[in-house]
């Protein structure tokens, strides 16, 4: 059983090699478009709750301590 694995895993290999450079641009067309979709999704998709980021100074001993921390409702 091994060896028809080993086999099958070679000649797939092999005609993927022998065939990528006829179908490499349409790979490369739907690498494309998978990551400007994915980037105008990102974009338009509202979040389920937004967060506020708070920064506040606190003095200790004269010296300045800033603390940031996130507020709003998950």
């Amino acid at each position: 059983m091994k060896n028809w694995r080993i086999l099958v895993f070679g000649v797939a290999g092999f005609s993927i090699f022998v065939l990528l450079p006829f179908h490499e641009h349409i790979f490369a067309a739907a690498a494309a478009i998978l990551i400007i979709a994915g980037a105008v999704l990102g974009f338009l998709w509202k979040p389920a709750s937004e967060i506020f980021y708070v920064q506040t100074v606190v003095f200790v001993g004269g010296q300045a301590i800033v603390r940031c921390g996130a507020t709003g409702s998950l």
